[in-house]
Order: structure tokens, then C-alpha cells, then sequence
């Protein structure tokens, strides 16, 4: 996706935020500067990955800490989204099956389908816990939408609809929040839950369908 400069714009904030609909033919040029900046990070990020594992293993932390933060302040100015990393792990997986398919044996002899092998069982390790982060995190801030709830609710409508609504809002709000600015999530996820309840409470006091805010 970076070589050839084609890649849909919800893969990366910076993408929305800099160039808006990045997507068309015409903005070719700007998604190249986008894939040219994108590369030169990762490939930052992945030298300084090496040295912090050097300083690792000779036991100095404190430079070990200082690799790792010039590697989130790269992340944090490409800014790749959760969309993109799902994308990229179905795109390995149906490389490596397609691959695999006639002769499951070619992994033992190909170099680097042993290499994508290695890649897909970290990046399922990875994905394994990012569930399960994600999940304590859900749970942990349930009582948002109850919360958020109670502010709006109205006697003719039944109060789980409004909580229900406001749980799918926090599943969202956990999929787009950016740890790296410095917010709460609490702070982040109210406003997602509350424009989710007052549209239930908009279609219900209405007759005629009015457009949310």
C-alpha cells in the first residue's frame, strides 16, 4: 500500500485531518507525500526498536525508555488506526494461504513465508491481548452510559434501550480514542455516549424523523 500510494483514507487520521477526501484520483500527489512520510517513519521506528533491544539486553533501562519514546512520537505523528492494522493482518493471512494452498510443506522451505509465519503468530499474540485490553476497558466504563442515561431518560421509553445505545457508543468511542493526546477516556467517551441517547431521545419525541446534531 505505501510503494504504490493506494490505501484508503480511514487507515490513517493523518490522512482526514490533513487532506480530507484523500481517496480521489486527483489527490494521487498528496498520497504519496502521505506513503513517503509513512515509510520513513516506520523504518525510524524500526531502528530504534533495534537500539532499545541492544540497550536491553545490557540491562541500561533508562536509554531502553528514550528509544521507545522517539518510537511513539513517530506513531503518534502518522497516527495508523486500529482499521489499519485488522486490514493488514487479513492481508497477510490471505497472502500466506494463498500461498500455502497447493503445498502447506513450502513454509518449512521458503524463506520468506517463514518470515510471514513468524509475523501472523506475533500479530495474533498482539491481537489476543488488544481483546482482552479492550474488554477491561469496555467493562470498566459501563457505568458511563447508565450515568449519561439517566440524565436523559423519558418515562415513555424503556431505560435499557438508552443504555444499550449508549454501550455501542463506548465500543466506539474505545475503537477512536487516541491515548496520545493526553485526554481521559471518560473525558472522550461521554460526548459519544450522549449524542447516542439524545438520538433515541430525538426519534422518540418527534413524529417525523428531525436530523441529528
Amino acid at each position: 500500500m505505501i510503494e504504490t500510494a493506494v490505501f484508503p483514507s480511514e487507515f490513517f487520521d493523518i490522512t482526514k485531518s490533513d487532506w480530507g477526501d484523500i481517496d480521489k484520483k486527483s489527490n494521487r500527489r498528496k498520497r504519496e507525500e502521505i506513503a513517503a512520510k509513512i515509510k520513513t517513519s516506520i523504518a525510524k521506528m524500526v531502528n530504534y526498536y533495534k537500539i532499545a533491544k541492544f540497550f536491553s539486553e545490557v540491562g541500561n533501562t533508562k536509554k531502553v525508555q528514550k528509544q521507545f519514546e522517539k518510537i511513539s512520537e513517530l506513531m503518534k505523528d502518522i497516527e495508523v488506526t486500529l482499521e489499519f492494522i485488522h486490514h493488514i493482518k487479513s492481508h497477510i493471512i490471505n497472502w500466506f494461504e494463498e500461498k500455502t494452498k497447493s503445498n502447506p510443506a513450502l513454509v518449512l522451505k521458503d524463506e520468506e513465508l517463514k518470515r510471514a509465519k513468524e509475523v501472523l503468530s506475533r500479530v495474533e499474540e498482539i491481537s489476543r491481548k488488544m481483546k482482552v485490553d479492550t474488554n477491561k476497558i469496555y467493562l470498566s466504563n459501563l457505568r458511563l452510559a447508565v450515568t449519561v442515561a439517566k440524565k436523559y431518560y423519558l418515562p415513555n421509553v424503556e431505560f435499557l434501550d438508552f443504555i444499550q445505545e449508549g454501550n455501542i457508543a463506548l465500543a466506539r468511542a474505545i475503537e477512536k480514542f487516541n491515548w496520545r493526546k493526553g485526554t481521559k477516556f471518560s473525558t472522550y467517551a461521554v460526548p459519544w455516549i450522549r449524542q447516542a441517547i439524545l438520538k433515541v431521545v430525538n426519534d422518540t419525541i418527534h413524529p417525523v424523523r428531525m436530523p441529528g446534531t
